[in-house]
């Protein structure tokens, strides 16, 4: 048989090696982690509500009503109600802020500016001018806000009366001051709602108090109203002119058992 040589040897079939991918291994605590996202997201959504009272205010000075401190207890204590809390912490999803303001019949261009302040008592009191203040003006339209002082304070906004009634009222009866239908048909009103976003796990050190550990010791609104040229007494803005009559105010925390 003639030799064919090394060029006409068979070639070998070359096979792929086969690779095998290594398998995820979930480590106990995520599972842990997974389970109670899973059961928060199905958990009941509870709610608790308070009620504030504003009195009397007058332009450029600045109003504030605790939502929460150690005597105000926003936060639920433990129960079994739709507003109380099963353990010793819940998810504090948020707050709910609805407020209305009731504006003198002839305060149509009143500007009312709005504030959250968390803050520990030893931060000092917010409603002081120059605690919440950077006095340069000493107008509180102008000065800036002392954020490093209070660095979680958010700006919620500034509102006016709503805008179908919001035309300057002229009273052509003379000086003085209108009857009370008049008065009643013209005055107008300030309202806003604003939502508090939390979304943290808060804790309780014991069952019947309603003090949170893990967050500031307060929570406030501060409110600053003002008043223009058009609606100022003898084209003066003064400091100590009733320019907002009374108000009221709901906080709702909305809150899951852990």
């Amino acid at each position: 048989m003639p030799d064919k040589g090394r060029g006409h040897m068979r070639k070998r079939k070359t096979y792929r090696k086969k690779t095998y991918k290594k398998k995820t291994r979930y480590s106990t605590s995520k599972l842990v982690k997974l389970i109670k996202a899973v059961n928060i997201k199905q958990a009941e959504t509870k709610y608790k509500t308070l009620n504030y009272n504003w009195g009397a205010m007058t332009h450029g000075n600045i109003y504030h009503k605790d939502l929460w401190s150690d005597t105000i207890g926003l936060f639920p204590g433990q129960g079994t109600t739709d507003g109380s809390r099963l353990g010793d912490r819940i998810v504090c999803q948020g707050i709910k802020i609805r407020a209305i303001f009731d504006i003198p019949w002839d305060r149509k261009n009143i500007r009312l500016k709005c504030f959250y302040v968390p803050y520990n008592t030893d931060q000092g009191q917010p409603e002081v001018y120059n605690n919440f203040f950077h006095n340069i003006t000493g107008e509180s339209r102008l000065d800036p806000v002392q954020k490093k002082r209070y660095p979680g304070v958010k700006y919620l906004g500034s509102y006016t009366i709503e805008p179908e009634r919001a035309s300057y009222y002229t009273y052509g009866g003379g000086t003085g001051v209108p009857d009370s239908d008049e008065i009643s048909s013209n005055t107008g009103t300030i309202s806003f709602t604003k939502w508090l976003p939390f979304n943290k796990n808060i804790y309780f050190s014991a069952d019947a108090t309603t003090v949170p550990t893990n967050i500031k010791e307060r929570g406030a609104i501060l409110v600053i109203p003002y008043a223009t040229l058009n609606t100022a007494k003898d084209g003066v803005a003064l400091s100590g002119d009733t320019i907002l009559l009374s108000g009221k105010m709901s906080a709702t925390v909305y809150f899951k058992d852990i």
